[in-house]
């Protein structure tokens, strides 16, 4: 019975690929939106969708068998989960965030040619492509950060923060957070041209425009400013390398004033980088998806501390289950 178990846990790691693709099917086919009148029938999804009836049954069947849906007497409704995420039109639907996992999905499948050249193979995309990633990339982090960010703004302690640099800040999801956290806070956001539209109108859903301003550039580049006291990096060290990462950080020292912080959150991993779990598994993903990028560990992040110019590295604090932040001061 060992061996057969140890057989099985083997298995699970090889097919674990079939749910997440029927997941990942039903959402970028929008079938959840289609089910949602309810106690629809196979035919009928089919229909509304615009896709065959016997690949949409088995389909149905499948997110049924996952716990997905439900099914009675041939037809089909939402679980209240599915109902809550995934029908479009709704305040908290996240589909087109999950647009972004399938997207990965494609990415992930040239993992052995990635492995043995150590570069990502990533195709190239047309203008409309590229634009549908980008949204679909930054909506995922905000429809993932959004439940983080009041705990991040709460351990930040931003009572006597007044000015925010929020560098590689996305949909600003983080810097709202601080702002609701904080009346008298305002922040910037520093994000490349084409994640700007997007993050303006997160901003403006939630009324923040007048403290919160949205600035176009790359974080390698162009000129941050100056006169902030928090500089927050959130889920950005993974993406570049040690060189980029330390290059990024004496930007965000030169901006902060005298006893300004500088606030990391990310996958911040043990020694030998192989916990947390996730951690481990998102370098991977940073493998395929990025020239550079990796997961990196706390003593790494405490010496690029000390190279770039900050003092007294706090402990590591955690965030949720894999996510953690490190804050230092610039003297």
């Amino acid at each position: 019975m060992e061996e057969e178990s140890a057989y099985e846990r083997l298995s699970d790691f090889a097919l674990g690929f079939q749910s997440s693709r029927i997941f990942l099917t039903a959402v970028e086919l929008d079938i959840f939106t289609h089910v949602e009148p309810g106690a629809r029938t196979a035919a009928e999804v089919s229909s509304s969708a615009g896709t065959s009836l016997r690949g949409t049954e088995i389909l149905l069947n499948a997110l049924a068998g996952l716990g997905l849906l439900e099914k009675s007497a041939a037809r089909y409704s939402n679980t209240p989960l599915t109902s809550r995420f995934l029908v479009a039109g709704i305040p908290d639907y996240a589909g087109v965030g999950f647009r972004h996992t399938a997207n990965l999905w494609r990415l992930w499948s040239s993992l052995n040619d990635v492995v043995k050249t150590g570069k990502p193979q990533r195709p190239p995309l047309s203008e409309e492509e590229a634009k549908d990633s980008t949204e679909s990339f930054i909506m995922l982090m905000h429809e993932r950060a959004r439940f983080r960010a009041p705990k991040v703004a709460e351990a930040l302690e931003l009572t006597s923060t007044n000015a925010v640099l929020d560098i590689g800040g996305g949909p600003g999801t983080h810097s709202i957070a601080f702002a609701e956290e904080n009346p008298h806070l305002c922040a910037v956001i520093f994000d490349l041209p084409e994640v700007v539209p997007i993050a303006r109108r997160i901003v403006l859903e939630a009324g923040m425009q007048d403290r919160i301003t949205v600035k176009p550039g790359d974080y390698y580049v162009d000129d941050f400013g100056e006169g902030y006291d928090l500089a927050f990096l959130s889920a950005i060290i993974h993406s570049n390398s040690p060189d980029g990462n330390k290059h990024i950080f004496r930007k965000a020292f030169d901006a902060l004033v005298a006893g300004g912080r500088i606030a990391v959150v990310d996958f911040i991993m043990n020694t030998d980088k192989t916990t947390p779990e996730y951690g481990a598994i998102f370098a991977v993903n940073m493998l395929v998806a990025t020239d550079e990028g990796n997961c990196y560990s706390e003593r790494e992040i405490r010496e690029w501390f000390a190279e770039t110019g900050f003092i007294n590295p706090s402990i590591k604090h955690e965030i949720d289950e894999d996510i953690c932040m490190m804050i230092a001061i610039k003297p």
